[in-house]
Formats: C-alpha cells, structure tokens, sequence
C-alpha cells in the first residue's frame, strides 16, 4: 500500500489524534512531522515544519513510520520517549491515559501522577493507597471530582478527612459519606451550617424514621437539630411532633425552662418567636438562642444586668433571604451579649431603642442596624418603593442633618459598637459621604462596622475589651471609622 502524505492532508487530520487508547503506539518527537499510530491503523500526523509534500512511503503505518525514521515504541519499552522523565512530565497532562503504562518508577513519581489525576481524577482509583503521598493525591481528584467519594473505601484511615474536604467543597454532598462513620454528625452539622438543605440528603427512609433521628440527631452529641431547628421542617410532618416532644425532653432534662405552649409541636415553637417579635425564624439556628431572645423581647427587665446589652434592628423586607445565610442573633448570644431583636418595616423601629434600655436598665454595648443598603442609605421599608416617595423605610444621610437621631448616642455604652450589616454603607472609606461615616460624625466615641461594598457577613467576633472583629465574605472591605468624642 502507498501513502502519499501531503501538507493538506495532514492538517484535515489533526484532530483525530488520540494517545491515550490502550494499544496506542507513541513516536518519538523529530522535527520531521510526528505520527501517532491507533489499532485501526489509521495514521494522525501533526507537523512541526511547513512543507508542500511528503515522500511517498510504502507499507504498513508501522512500516511507514519506521521508514520515516521514527523510533515506535509501548511506554513501557526503555526506548520510548514515555521513559523519560521529563518529556513525560511535558505531556502526561495531555495524555493522562499513558499513566498506567509507564514504568514503576515514573507511576511512582509524585509530581507526574500529580498531573495525571488533575486531568483524570478518577486515576487515583488505580493509585496504591499505601503510597507516602497518596493523601495528597486523594485530595487532589477529590478537589476535582468530589462524586469519587463514593468510591472510595470506608475502612480506610483517610476515609473521614477526605469526606470532610469533599463537603467543605459542597455541602450536600454529606449524604454520599457513610453515616457509619464516626466524623458524619460532626460533618453533618458543619454542612447544615452552611446549606440547610444538606440534611435532606439524607436516605429517604431513614428520614422519616422517628427512632433513627431521635438516636442521631436528638440525643446524639452534637444535637444537630437543637442546635439547627431548621431540619424539622425537612423531616415528613406525620414525625416532626414526636421528634420535636424529644427534643424539649432532652432540654427539660438539662434544666432548660420551656414555655408551656412550645412544649406541644414545633408549630408552638414557631407561634411563640412570632408572638414575642420574631417572625422570621430562620434568622435562629439554636432552639435555645431564640427561646432566649424571645425572653428579652418579652421583657426587657428580664436581661440579667452583668451581661452586654445589644440590640438586632432587622428588616422584615428581605428579597434574597440575605439575613437567613449567618446567625448573626445566636452568635452574639453564644459570645455573652444579651440580645434584642427587632424586626423593622420602616425606621420608627428605632425609636424602640430607648425603651429597651430603660426597660433593661443598661445602655446598648453593640447596636446592629441590618437592611439592605447603598452608600447613602439602609433600606428597613419596602424594596418597592422609592426613597423619594417615602423617606420613612429609610435610615439615611438625610435624617441626621433633619435631626431625627439627635438622642441615639446617649443610648449607647461608653466605647460601644454600632455594626452596619448593610451592603456598601462604607463606600469610599474615610471622607467619603457614606452612611457609616455619618452615623460615626453624629455619635462620636462608637466604633461604627460596615462594608464597602456588596457582601454578606461571614463572622463576627466580640473581643475580650468589647469590640468587634467583622469579617464579610470578600475579603479587604471591612471599614471601620471612629470619631473621638
């Protein structure tokens, strides 16, 4: 058989070169064009020189690549290029398929498998698990392709910290670990932290067996659904009675006070926050947090005198559900700050704050302000309508100059704290006309927190001499301003 191989024909063939079939033959690279021969004998060519013509060659493909001057060789023959370290390091991404064949000693090789699994992941299934950096390895495919968890063998010692990296990456993917494994509560509830809807990847049937989430996810330590109500309303309803009568158990036993119409149903729960101000109770997490805030909203006297006042002003206008995605209320709690919580539909909610305070008998440590924001301004009305038709939704520049704040710092503790939890109330940073750098002109001596531009809050630390520590979910826009008294 002739082949006459011109330039035309060998471009038309490019894309039909494939290395990584099982019996594929490698060439060995020439500046001459390079060939790379498959079982169905048919011959894909690149060039590396522009030429008019080849040759004509006669032969087999084998034959005509020999006749070219190219050295045909399997990866494992000691004369392949596929021997040498580096031209293997140069194209095993390319090739991934090529890994299985190469020598011992390359398979081995750290970094070429490294490159192997990053353009094959599911390599690190043929990798040997007793290898020094096979760890790595494994979080490297997993990084890639976090479904291969589920082939991953339980029994292994790498078993529960390759499970928590695949869930840091997606969350709902807790359902693929194995709920026999000793790191899956802790897993779960780091995931519930994240995505409520990681619980629901739970087995169908388990899900809605009463004595299984009792076991696990009542009395077990973590209390996943104490410490996230939230999952109940993901439980079959025909349960969520006798799973939430075991919950109130378990917390009567720790000598938690329940209030009398809670005690019944989770939907009491529920009725009792909206009866005490807190009608979006997604923006809780602990049963025990907002059983706690509801006691304060109830009765402000209630607050015991040697803990810090603080006070949650929150929109009940929330297009994206931005207030649900940090417990900001329970986090507080947890750190020793005795909270109020106040849902606004427009900025007279403010004026709530010097009952509070004389209802506690404490001046305000941190003040929260959340509602969606812009530089000038913090939406606590409706998103529908404009500040232009009706100022009152709005916390804005204009009503301190109007003097509608005039009496706020005198709510406040001496070096107290006022978090703006609103987008871009920072914008500009110092000397800009923002809302944060008005509320800090207008109080002097609080510590005012905002963000510079679009974000979410992603922690919020009290530190030991009362101030914040504010982090948002993109990093370098946090501003804080103060203005000494």
């Amino acid at each position: 058989m002739a082949f006459a191989i011109t330039t035309d024909f060998v471009r038309r063939v490019q894309d039909f070169i494939v290395s990584s079939s099982e019996d594929a033959l490698a060439a060995r690279d020439v500046d001459e064009p390079s060939l790379v021969v498959r079982p169905s004998h048919s011959v894909a060519i690149s060039v590396a020189a522009t030429q008019n013509a080849l040759p004509i060659a006669y032969g087999s493909p084998g034959e005509l690549l020999a006749s070219r001057g190219f050295a045909v060789a399997n990866p494992a023959q000691r004369d392949s290029p596929w021997t040498d370290r580096a031209y293997v390091l140069e194209h095993i991404e390319g090739n991934p398929g090529v890994f299985t064949r190469l020598l011992p000693e390359l398979q081995a090789d750290t970094e070429i498998t490294g490159l192997a699994i990053g353009s094959n992941p599911e390599l690190i299934l043929q990798v040997d698990t007793g290898r020094a950096d096979y760890l790595e390895l494994a979080r490297l495919a997993l990084s890639r392709r976090v479904l291969l968890l589920t082939e991953f063998d339980v029994a292994s010692p790498y078993y529960d910290e390759l499970a928590a990296l695949v869930v840091s990456i997606n969350p709902r993917m807790v359902g693929q670990v194995d709920p026999t494994t000793a790191g899956y509560l802790p897993l779960m509830q780091a995931a519930m932290e994240v995505d409520l809807m990681a619980f629901a990847t739970i087995d169908e049937a388990l899900l809605a067996d009463a004595a299984y989430i009792i076991e696990n996810f009542v009395d077990a330590e973590p209390s996943l659904l104490l410490s996230d109500h939230r999952g109940l309303s993901l439980i079959p309803e025909s349960i969520r009675n006798e799973v939430w009568s075991a919950m109130m158990a378990r917390l009567a036993n720790e000598g938690q006070l329940i209030p009398t119409p809670v005690d019944g149903s989770y939907q009491g729960f529920l009725d009792y926050l909206a009866e005490h101000g807190i009608e979006f109770s997604g923006r809780f997490r602990s049963v025990v947090q907002a059983l706690s805030v509801a006691g304060h909203n109830q009765d402000y006297a209630s607050i015991a005198p040697d803990r810090r006042l603080a006070v949650v002003v929150m929109t009940q206008h929330d297009h994206n559900n931005a207030y649900e995605a940090y417990p900001l209320v329970d986090q507080l709690q947890e750190q020793g700050l005795a909270v109020v919580y106040l849902e606004a539909d427009d900025e007279a909610a403010l004026d709530e704050l010097a009952e509070v305070v004389a209802g506690s008998g404490q001046l305000i440590q941190t003040l929260v302000i959340a509602g969606h924001g812009s530089p000038g301004a913090l939406l606590l009305g409706s998103e529908t309508i404009p500040v232009w038709q009706d100022e009152s939704g709005y916390v804005d520049i204009s009503d301190f100059h109007h003097g509608d704040y005039a009496d706020l710092n005198e709510l406040m503790a001496e070096s107290s704290n006022l978090l703006l939890y609103s987008c871009s109330t920072g914008f500009g940073r110092e000397g800009a006309n923002n809302l944060a750098n008005t509320f800090a002109q207008f109080m002097p001596g609080v510590r005012v927190y905002s963000p510079t531009m679009p974000t979410n809050v992603n922690h919020v630390q009290v530190n030991n001499d009362g101030s914040l520590a504010v982090q948002w979910r993109e990093e370098g826009i946090d501003y804080m301003t103060q203005v000494n008294p």
